[in-house]
């Protein structure tokens, strides 16, 4: 049950042909979501308003319908008449006064007038209906002559690595992303001149994980065994962090990265907690990453070569193939055979799971269980 900023009614869900707002029977107002309001007013307008509330520092009184907290006070200087709305930056919740949707200039594209209330059941009854609908097949892998984008593109794809055709537009600049990759050259240039001595003092060793205090943990991430390990691991840091750390916010994309590492560890150090051999690399808490990528955007096309032709293949497709050679190569890590730890990535994986899982209940409770779909880019 979401209640009106304002006069704390209950608010009551309505559709549209943008899509579902909530509507105060008392006051008039109304609760839209980011990705409902795209789909109305123009995307320019859009970015920028919320730019400017990603940075604004201004907290209202007003709670967020959603989840209650204090919501962001930011004004819309692209409208024909000046508006100052209240935004939650968690909920994507935007709230109007009564009047106030009215003065948001439109693009043409599907508007918010309501058709009628939804009761509890319309959503459900409304699913099984779409399901009964002819749709034209898609095929989940399509062979393509052109290659990618831009021609750098090509080097990664030689040796194996997937090149994002769809880019998922940003909302933010991804700072931690970028910082943390920063650092993680960083540390290899330092390290270079004395690598395997570093990685064996720093590395997570599964026979005694706590020595420097349990800091192995933290500086094995950081640590990676050889320029192709380190360029690998920011390859996919870099592609598919920015899209994760914009849908996640800052705060929670840092808790997904560390507890995806640990887990991670945790699961290297299950295989044989005995073991000398010391464990370094990000790929734990990158895997946990990836899959969250994939599940939150499973559409999205990657681009593989194979054989000098280019494949397209669905995120979710290629994260399922990943899955299963991660499982393989797990096998193969308990049978004492390879030295890289996929029970480690398989650790990071069930992260990403969980928080994907968390982040759609958490959508779906207000009503916005896709991506936002968005054709803005960083």
């Amino acid at each position: 049950m979401y209640l009106c900023p304002n006069c704390r009614s209950r608010l009551n869900k309505v559709a549209s042909d943008a899509g579902c707002f909530w509507h105060c029977p008392v006051c008039n107002g109304r609760a839209v979501t980011l990705p409902v309001l795209q789909k109305t007013a123009p995307q320019k307008m859009i970015q920028h308003f919320w730019l400017d509330a990603r940075s604004g520092k201004d907290v209202g009184d007003r709670s967020c319908p959603a989840c209650d907290r204090k919501m962001t006070v930011v004004p819309l200087t692209d409208a024909g008449s000046p508006l100052t709305l209240d935004v939650c930056l968690g909920c994507y919740f935007i709230w109007f006064d009564p009047n106030e949707f009215e003065h948001v200039p439109t693009s043409g594209r599907p508007s918010l007038n309501a058709h009628k209330e939804l009761s509890p059941v319309s959503p459900e009854t409304l699913a099984r209906l779409k399901l009964k609908l002819p749709q034209e097949p898609k095929a989940a892998v399509s062979t393509v002559i052109e290659g990618p984008d831009h021609w750098w593109e090509v080097i990664p794809a030689v040796f194996g690595l997937p090149i994002e055709y769809d880019k998922q537009g940003i909302w933010q600049r991804p700072v931690i992303t970028q910082i943390l990759s920063a650092f993680m050259v960083l540390v290899f240039v330092l390290a270079l001149p004395h690598l395997r001595s570093v990685i064996e003092q720093w590395g997570l060793v599964p026979g005694d994980p706590y020595r420097h205090h349990g800091l192995t943990f933290v500086s094995s991430f950081l640590l990676h065994g050889g320029l192709f390990h380190l360029l690998s691991n920011l390859y996919f840091f870099l592609v598919f962090g920015d899209n994760v750390e914009d849908d996640l916010g800052r705060g929670k994309y840092v808790l997904l990265l560390l507890a995806s590492a640990l887990l991670g560890d945790a699961f290297h150090l299950l295989a044989d907690p005995r073991a000398t051999i010391p464990l370094v690399g990000a790929s734990g808490g990158i895997s946990g990453v990836i899959v969250y990528y994939a599940l939150r955007f499973p559409k999205t096309r990657l681009g593989l070569l194979i054989y000098f032709a280019w494949l397209r293949v669905p995120a979710g497709v290629l994260m399922v193939l990943w899955l299963m050679a991660q499982v393989f190569g797990a096998v193969n890590q308990i049978s004492g055979i390879g030295h890289v730890s996929s029970l480690g990535h398989l650790g990071g994986a069930l992260v990403g799971f969980l928080f994907w899982l968390h982040s759609r209940q958490y959508r779906s409770n207000i009503g916005e269980s896709g991506p936002l779909e968005t054709d803005l880019a960083a």
